[in-house]
């Protein structure tokens, strides 16, 4: 006598699970992956703009990029005038505009403006050539939404000047060039032994507040998960004295002296505002589909099955 086979219902539900099972964990593995893509292709956009400064550099007789600068009144300033044609005129960005010194990079040097959007964030690269404009016909970024690094303030005071404050190739190695954007958030100003929780306010939304992409004054780009990690421990977001005691004398200010690097300007927009927080590519859309096609081909097969197997006669195993 041959024993009669047939799916049941809790093999249906098995398998049902199994496959809900397997697909978490490839769409979770795929979350992991993505993040650490994203990371890399941001690092190496901070590289391009360390390469970019360099030939800058080489260019000005070895300056990194500035606009009118005001040593007696050095509060810096951000997205001014972008309008303008020439960036050192008196109608152009206010003297110790941040932004205006990175857009620089893009008036003088073939840099793309891809290389300044965290591929992390949802922001957008400036379409400007898609107008038949050309960077020289501005002086500064049009808004937040299209750059999402911040540059050391390169604008200090006579008093930081005095003290070894310089902007040019001869930077401290562990001195801060540029990073993933200021948060702008008052958790900066406290300790650094602070909770995790708290810590990560402190930290680039760029990357959902997971760390940060920093670039320092030897050329290379690494993620880092503190904002401390300037010469000496030095807080990249504030500007002041800022280790043990304390996160800084402020966000918005001049460096105080040579080791001080003051990363501006701070977020104005939300780095994910244009798309939803989850995403997905084009690669994972259709595995989800083929995914979700398979599993209902499976489940129609088994019903199929089971009907079938319950229309033969049970003398017909015998």
């Amino acid at each position: 006598m041959t024993t009669r086979r047939a799916f049941t219902q809790i093999d249906l539900v098995f398998l049902v699970i199994i496959g809900i099972f397997l697909l978490g964990n490839f769409l979770t593995l795929r979350r992991h992956t993505s993040e650490t893509a994203t990371r890399v292709m941001c690092a190496s956009n901070l590289r391009q703009i360390g390469q970019a400064i360099l030939v800058y550099s080489i260019e000005n007789k070895g300056t990194y990029p500035r606009t009118r600068w005001d040593p007696a009144h050095p509060c810096p300033v951000q997205f001014s005038h972008p309008n303008a044609v020439n960036p050192f005129a008196s109608e152009g960005p206010y003297p110790n505009d941040v932004t205006a010194a990175l857009f620089l990079l893009l008036r003088t040097v073939d840099i793309n403006p891809n290389a300044f959007i965290c591929p992390d964030t949802t922001l957008r690269r400036w379409d400007y050539d898609h107008q038949g404009d050309s960077p020289q016909k501005y002086s500064n970024f049009i808004g937040g939404e299209y750059l999402s690094y911040s540059l050391a303030n390169p604008y200090s005071d006579q008093t930081a000047v005095d003290r070894g404050f310089r902007w040019d190739g001869k930077l401290n190695a562990e001195f801060v060039v540029a990073a993933d954007m200021n948060p702008g958030t008052a958790e900066l100003l406290q300790k650094p032994s602070q909770s995790r929780e708290v810590t990560r306010l402190t930290l680039s939304k760029n990357h959902k507040q997971d760390g940060q992409n920093v670039l320092f004054g030897d050329g290379h780009a690494e993620f880092v998960i503190s904002s401390f990690v300037g010469c000496n421990h030095d807080n990249i977001f504030t500007h002041g004295p800022s280790y043990p005691s304390n996160g800084g004398a402020g966000i918005i200010g001049p460096p105080a002296d040579a080791n001080d690097s003051v990363l501006l300007p701070v977020a104005t927009v939300d780095p994910m505002k244009f798309t939803p927080l989850i995403r997905f590519t084009t690669r994972q859309i259709g595995f989800i589909v083929i995914a979700i096609v398979v599993l209902i081909w499976i489940v129609i097969r088994m019903i199929f099955m089971r009907r079938r197997s319950r229309s033969i006669p049970s003398n017909y195993w015998t």
